[in-house]
């Protein structure tokens, strides 16, 4: 009898062992859009209630856009990704250890948001700011799937406004959440061409 349960145990554990290993599948950032980086920024200063222009600013506060996207579920989303930097500190308290921080930040917007977009629409991405703490799109990327597997119970919206001022000119607030907002472009917003602002949907 114990020769039968040692015979049983070697054949179910070479059986166990000749199993085949099979990953599971890598799901990556498929097509990405041209880079948007010309946009001016216009900002009224209350103080001496005047507006201010600062040239091709976008890059200072938002760094180099562009969407990518990702299928999951045979389900295809958008993602508008920038990378920035910050400025950090060793020692906060003093100033002391400055060195620069990068950032990937990503907004993912599912197919019905982003064609609003593409049409010059308001869209609204229904997850949180996606935020790494390195310029890493691979950290990126498993954060991003992430949330679309619904492991993050609660989310925020983010709102992108864009408005067609005329036929040549396209004003825009990046992404940014709020819970009431009437009058985006009253104090704030970023201005570039019709022509530059439509390469952002160019994926390829």
């Amino acid at each position: 009898m114990k020769k039968l349960i040692i015979y049983g145990f070697i054949l179910i554990s070479g059986f166990g062992y000749g199993q085949e290993r099979v990953d599971g599948t890598i799901i990556n950032f498929k097509e990405k859009g041209p880079i948007l980086s010309e946009a001016n920024l216009y900002r009224y200063d209350k103080d001496t209630e005047k507006w201010v222009e600062k040239l091709n600013a976008l890059q200072n506060y938002y760094g180099l856009i562009n969407f990518r996207t990702i299928e999951y579920n045979n389900v295809m989303y958008y993602v508008l990704c920038s990378n920035t930097v910050e400025v950090r500190y060793k020692y906060p308290a003093i100033s002391e250890g400055r060195y620069i921080n990068p950032i990937y930040n990503a907004y993912i917007f599912s197919e019905a948001e982003f064609l609003k977009l593409k049409n010059l629409g308001e869209g609204v991405s229904d997850f949180d700011e996606v935020r790494t703490t390195h310029l890493d799109l691979e950290e990126l990327r498993i954060q991003v799937l992430s949330y679309l597997k619904g492991e993050k119970t609660h989310y925020e919206k983010f709102i992108m406004k864009i408005k067609k001022e005329n036929d040549l000119i396209v004003r825009f607030r990046c992404p940014e959440k709020y819970e009431s907002w009437t009058q985006p472009f009253e104090k704030k917003y970023f201005e570039t061409s019709l022509v530059e602002f439509n390469k952002l949907f160019l994926i390829e």
